[in-house]
């Protein structure tokens, strides 16, 4: 379970007090150890989602023809929003609509497409972050004949 981040004011007053403990035996304060400051505990998911791998890969120009379309995040994310498709130059989406999360990686999407002719795809994703933020994005690739 998640511990909640502290305030920036809770967090201050944690490293006064942190200092303050140091007093010298005449009864005035040192001055506060940075070495001594308290950590912070904060949850590992601070940012958004991020695309880090692509197959097709972002502006690739391929001549072996896909059976599937798979998305790599950085982080697990969420099933609510999930959205992936595939779409011709001609504005026709050639995925089936069978977009899924990995059952075994959370930061895996993909989808399967019917057989890719020449041309120019658009990939067009959204997901729900593990921060709770929807992200959403597209890349293009190319099919060229063998």
């Amino acid at each position: 379970m998640r511990k909640p981040i502290p305030s920036l004011a809770a967090t201050l007053a944690g490293l006064v007090l942190a200092g303050a403990a140091g007093a010298a035996e005449d009864g005035s304060l040192a001055a506060a150890n940075p070495f001594l400051a308290r950590t912070v505990d904060t949850p590992v998911h601070l940012a958004h989602a991020i695309l880090v791998k692509a197959i097709p890969d972002r502006d690739a120009t391929i001549t072996d023809v896909p059976e599937e379309v798979l998305l790599t995040f950085n982080e697990g994310v969420g099933n609510d929003f999930l959205a992936l498709a595939v779409v011709d130059g001609e504005g026709k989406r050639v995925d089936n609509h069978d977009a899924k999360l990995d059952f075994t990686d959370r930061s895996k999407l993909r989808t399967s497409v019917s057989k890719l002719t020449p041309g120019r795809y658009m990939v067009r994703y959204r997901v729900l972050s593990a921060d709770g933020h929807v992200v959403s994005g597209k890349y293009f690739f190319q099919v060229q004949t063998p």
